[in-house]
């Protein structure tokens, strides 16, 4: 029976302890990484620092562009800007969280997945 988490798939039988600072630690691989999971955290990650990166723009940037000859229509996006940039970064954060997974799927039976040392 496989142990199946939100994040990865450990492998059970690839599970060995050693001596690490003088306590014996439990270690384990990551077999397989689920690509639908992983790429929404990935994307719902990137979108909240992309959310703040847009209101930091709006609040120091935005102003700027009042003053600014030929530029002035920028300005008036600066509200629709915090909205769009966050969802464009979540969607392409997402396609990149699915590529990455499939590929460390792809690799890691052939040259050994990740492995954790757990206390």
């Amino acid at each position: 029976m496989k142990l199946e988490f939100a994040c990865a798939e450990l492998e059970k039988e690839n599970v060995k302890e050693k001596m690490f600072g003088g306590e014996f630690v439990e270690e384990k691989v990551i077999k397989a990484i689920p690509a639908v999971p992983f790429g929404l955290m990935m994307g719902a990650v990137s979108a909240v620092i992309a959310f703040i990166a847009a209101i930091v723009m709006v609040l120091f940037m935005m102003p700027y562009f009042t003053f600014a000859r030929g530029f002035e229509w920028i300005a008036g996006l600066g509200g629709l800007w915090a909205l769009v940039l966050p969802m464009a970064v979540f969607i392409v954060s997402f396609v990149q969280g699915l590529i990455i997974a499939v590929v460390y799927n792809f690799l890691a039976p052939r040259i050994g997945g990740i492995r954790l040392n757990l206390a």
